[in-house]
């Protein structure tokens, strides 16, 4: 008995892989065609580039210097503008003060009232021209909050206390409060600073303000130190009536 080796199975996957062989080599077909058609267009597009740089070459290089020149023009013409620092802490709650004076600065220097401002800092027209602004901030130091926000705490009731938010406090806290602030003074003059430093400083240590609280601490400190003199007095001198009352009452037991 006889078998056929081309049975309709073996027909059926012979077609099925023709079939898949053709529709693998159709998808690289579209592939390819599909990166050649990309080539092409970069090739037209370079080429077209090309062209058009070479027909407005001379235009192109006219504007490309002129771009420059403008520009280096503009670089070398800006007036450059300096910046400078200080950390300072004002004494005996003259912060306040101080805020305001930094606030007067600049608003003379908006003004552009250079005569102000030379009379202020004792300088040159030309130096007090140059100034273009104060400013100030306070250095918000994490330890300096803590203990600022544990003091106010302690002083709330429980209800008050529980809706007193640290984070809140930090963003409603009065920047005069704080220990240290940092003062900043921009100028197209680099070398301006070191003239500056002595007036911002005398602003801190020679207001009114701080001259008048400076005073009643000096008076309330010699105050005290007269009363702790009239009470060491007063002691030694009882002191002295004890000495006296003990020698007569050793006297007395000596005669006896």
């Amino acid at each position: 008995m006889s078998t056929n080796p081309n049975t309709p199975h073996n027909q059926n996957e012979e077609i099925d892989l023709g079939q898949l062989f053709k529709m693998i080599g159709d998808m690289f077909n579209r592939l390819f065609t599909f990166i050649g058609k990309v080539l092409m267009w970069i090739f037209q597009g370079l080429l077209l580039l090309l062209i058009f740089l070479r027909k407005h070459f001379v235009r192109i290089v006219i504007i490309a210097i002129i771009g420059f020149a403008v520009g280096y023009f503009f670089d070398k013409s800006k007036v450059k503008v300096y910046g400078a620092n200080m950390i300072v802490e004002p004494n005996y709650g003259s912060a306040r003060q101080l805020y305001n004076n930094i606030k007067y600065y600049n608003a003379l220097v908006a003004d552009r009232d250079t005569l102000q401002l030379a009379k202020i800092f004792n300088l040159l027209n030309d130096e007090a021209s140059a100034l273009q602004g104060f400013y100030i901030s306070p250095l918000d130091d994490e330890n300096n909050s803590l203990r600022r926000y544990s003091e106010i705490f302690k002083e709330l009731d429980s209800t008050t206390a529980k809706r007193f938010d640290y984070d809140e406090f930090k963003k409603t806290a009065d920047p005069t409060e704080f220990i240290f602030h940092q003062i900043g003074v921009a100028s197209t003059d680099k070398d301006i600073y070191q003239k500056l430093e002595p007036t911002l400083l005398n602003s801190i240590s020679e207001n009114s303000y701080f001259l008048n609280k400076k005073s009643a601490i000096l008076k309330n400190l010699k105050l005290n130190d007269s009363l702790l003199k009239i009470s060491i007095k007063e002691t030694d001198s009882l002191k002295e009536e004890l000495l006296k009352l003990k020698s007569l009452e050793a006297s007395k037991e000596n005669a006896e």
